[in-house]
């Protein structure tokens, strides 16, 4: 009997029928166990509650588009994230076509769309008061929640990482991206509270990396607002945006201004620096004119003025357009070894009622216009004085030493 009994629980515990001792001391009985039979869409839940991913029970969200039973809900009450059910080709002209609009230098403007990638940045963009048009994630990127208040508001797509990279500006993308309004022109979304009267001119700054550290570091400060001058490399490029940190969103910017109109964005009496990326002790890259020479130019300029003008009219198109040439480069010369006052920052008194920190091109310094401009609102230099044979610095990190050293002298001017 015994040996029946342990062949018996054997054989149970390899198939069904399962065999078993019933209650009852002698008796033996056969019997099915519960078991749970799980759908396949049961099973799918239960491997996206491993991973991470909540699934409550959908409940409508006033004004959204997504109360569907096929959307998935991630997060708590106040706060939720809708992901969109349909799944994006990378022909679908939702997909490919509107992230080549948002990163063309032409349509962007065109449009007022802008390319965000990243999790931080656009989750910064979206705290800023940003207008989201439309978002995309991949099953890659890690779970996370938008206020309650923005669910409905802009559509969330799901799109394969493969696709998603093939737009993306990094090696390694994150997995989500997004599509915004562009602000208007010298809008800051966020309310400015602690502002100093800093205005930074950015002039003829190429490198991306460079222009949106520049960016942030104006935002860090308090500035009023971040001037870009005709040259510079397009402040609501992706990379400049990614630079910045959503800094775009918390300082008004002016784009593309001619140095002719840069005084019209200013008041009347500005303090003028132009600042220096060499060290205190290195000379200029150009030879400094005495007045005298200066006073020479203007002399023979005039006397350049008064030729007969019979004889202008003679000359021909094409020699205008030479000798206008010519006088535009000794123009140019003439302004670049201008004379104008040196001084370590530190030794520097800011205490105009507005003060303008111009910061020039990463390799080639400051251009002609931007030393004629300091000329005419009698603007000096600021340097930085270096050791160990170090003869300059990079012009982001000269520029953020003399903001917030002007930050320094005025917050402390008005606790005195």
């Amino acid at each position: 009997m015994a040996v029946f009994l342990r062949t018996m629980l054997f054989i149970g515990t390899r198939s069904r029928p399962q065999a078993c001792l019933c209650k009852g001391k002698h008796s033996f009985g056969v019997h099915r166990p519960m078991v749970n039979k799980i759908s396949p869409e049961e099973e799918k839940k239960k491997i996206l509650t491993k991973k991470g991913f909540l699934q409550p029970k959908i409940n409508k969200v006033k004004g959204s588009k997504f109360n569907t039973r096929k959307d998935k809900i991630v997060g708590t009450q106040e706060n939720t994230l809708v992901f969109h059910s349909e799944k994006l080709s990378s022909e679908d002209p939702r997909f490919g076509s509107q992230i080549n609009i948002a990163k063309s230098r032409k349509t962007r403007y065109k449009t007022g769309k802008i390319f965000l990638e990243g999790k931080r940045l656009i989750m910064d963009a979206l705290e800023s008061g940003a207008e989201c048009s439309v978002m995309y994630v991949t099953s890659e990127v890690e779970p996370f929640s938008l206020p309650a208040h923005l669910v409905g508001k802009f559509p969330i797509y799901k799109v394969q990482y493969k696709h998603l990279k093939l737009w993306s500006d990094v090696v390694t993308p994150s997995g989500i991206a997004a599509i915004f309004k562009m602000p208007s022109t010298g809008e800051s979304l966020v309310t400015q509270t602690k502002t100093i009267p800093l205005t930074i001119i950015l002039d003829n700054i190429r490198d991306s990396g460079n222009m949106g550290t520049l960016i942030r570091s104006a935002a860090a400060v308090g500035c009023s607002k971040v001037l870009a001058s005709v040259g510079c490399v397009d402040i609501w490029e992706p990379k400049v945006l990614r630079s910045a940190c959503g800094s775009h969103f918390r300082v008004p910017i002016i784009n593309n201004i001619s140095w002719g109109s840069m005084s019209n964005y200013l008041g009347k009496e500005p303090q003028v620096l132009l600042a220096s990326t060499l060290s205190s002790e290195t000379p200029q890259l150009h030879p400094v004119y005495s007045f005298e020479d200066i006073d020479q130019l203007i002399k023979q300029s005039e006397s350049d003025e008064s030729i007969d003008d019979d004889s202008v009219a003679n000359e021909s198109d094409s020699d205008k357009t030479q000798e206008n040439k010519i006088d535009l480069s000794v123009e140019e010369e003439m302004y670049h070894k201008v004379p104008l006052s040196h001084n370590v920052y530190h030794r520097v008194s800011y205490t105009g009622k507005e003060i303008v920190l111009v910061v020039g091109n990463e390799a080639h310094g400051l251009s002609a216009d931007a030393k004629k401009f300091a000329f005419k609102h009698y603007g000096q230099y600021v340097s930085i004085p270096l050791a160990n044979g170090v003869d300059s610095l990079n012009n982001v990190v000269a520029a953020s030493i003399f903001m917030f050293e002007i930050q320094k002298q005025m917050n402390s001017s008005r606790q005195v």
